[in-house]
């Protein structure tokens, strides 16, 4: 029984661990980082909406179960994990487009509502996005996160950074603006039944030496 046990643990691992596996995946209305195991909503799904709000719609039955605001260091470890660059503080990260600009297309581009909620037209050379975080600064007002390129002004704008001093308390928001909601990744059902079933298989391997000893 104890090699039976062996041979199904190995085929087991050989069946839920990949020998490799993408960093950051796509999954449509949420990005999910596989090193820190967390599922990131679309900023697009948040875009315009209040901290206060965003909140009231966590839990069960709202529209965000599950989710939570990230945290400033869950979202530099985000960009970190993305494209390599280490944000420092509040300073502004120069970051290569050709890395920001697949995240913002993942995380979801913000650029155009606000481009619309402000009332000016979006340009093809430029895109970011930004959302609010879960801390909140001295002013008591939220930290902030965004990434962006633009082709016309790369050393300014191809970049990404922690945003301070914002004006977007509990109730107000910044047009345009989305929230950073992350969870953690769902395990998947096989997981647990192949767990139950070598839990089951121990019990039973038990069971038989203590009858084997009653003897």
């Amino acid at each position: 029984m104890k090699h039976l046990l062996s041979a199904i643990l190995s085929i087991s691992l050989c069946v839920f661990i990949p020998t490799s596996k993408a960093t950051i995946v796509d999954n449509g209305i949420y990005t999910t980082d596989s090193i820190t195991k967390l599922d990131w909503l679309d900023l697009t799904e948040t875009v315009s909406l209040s901290y206060n709000y965003v909140t009231s719609q966590f839990g069960t039955g709202g529209i965000y179960n599950g989710f939570r605001y990230a945290t400033a260091t869950e979202f530099t470890q985000l960009v970190y994990n993305a494209t390599g660059a280490s944000l420092d503080g509040f300073k502004v990260t120069m970051i290569p487009k050709e890395l920001t600009e697949p995240l913002i297309n993942l995380l979801g581009s913000t650029y155009h509502s606000t481009a619309a909620a402000y009332g000016y037209t979006p340009h093809s050379y430029r895109d970011f996005t930004g959302g609010i975080l879960s801390n909140i600064d001295q002013d008591g007002n939220h930290l902030a996160g965004r990434i962006g390129w633009d082709d016309k002004n790369p050393l300014t704008f191809n970049s990404a950074q922690v945003l301070n001093r914002t004006t977007f308390d509990g109730w107000s928001h910044g047009p345009g603006i989305g929230s950073y909601l992350v969870r953690p990744v769902p395990v998947p059902a096989a997981i647990w039944l192949m767990g139950s079933g070598l839990l089951g298989l121990i019990g039973y391997s038990r069971k038989i030496k203590s009858d084997f000893v009653a003897v």
